[in-house]
């Protein structure tokens, strides 16, 4: 096993210091990504981001890398009354073809998440997560050498 780092500065810049999202689901209308896509692309779309987080969270497991790892899950946030129905619109479909867990939260169920009177209602991903990526990197880094690899930086890859 072997892992090329092209940047030289790979844990020192934004990657070893960003809040490490791992973010399920497709940013914007799954109605959108249904049409241009089709149904089961869409669905495979959006259970493969669902499947990466797994598959990191497996890896941290196996590896035993101590990188904060947690299930937050996330909040898409309606700011303004006129974007609550397309979000519901949004979770419900979203809820029927590719995951049952999303929720829809009305502004009296979101006190159970964010304490803001800014906010109308929102949309919750709970399998959605964070890690700390410098963390996540260097565990990484020392799984690939226990395994017989070795690590690369400064090299282009092609």
């Amino acid at each position: 096993m072997t892992l090329l780092f092209s940047n030289a500065a790979w844990l020192d810049g934004a990657s070893g210091r960003n809040g490490g999202h791992l973010n399920n689901g497709i940013a914007h209308s799954y109605a959108a990504a249904m049409r241009q896509l089709g149904r089961d692309t869409a669905r495979d779309l959006y259970q493969a981001f669902d499947a990466s987080i797994d598959q990191i969270e497996g890896i941290i497991a196996e590896e035993n890398i101590a990188c904060d790892f947690r299930r937050s899950g996330k909040l898409k946030l309606a700011a303004k009354t006129g974007h609550i129905d397309a979000l519901r619109k949004n979770a419900d479909l979203i809820k029927i073809e590719a995951d049952p867990d999303v929720a829809f939260l009305g502004k009296s169920d979101l006190h159970s998440e964010i304490r803001s009177e800014r906010v109308f209602a929102g949309v919750l991903f709970p399998k959605s997560a964070q890690m700390h990526m410098g963390a996540y990197l260097h565990g990484l880094d020392k799984a690939v050498g226990t395994h017989g690899g070795d690590v690369f930086e400064k090299c282009p890859v092609l």
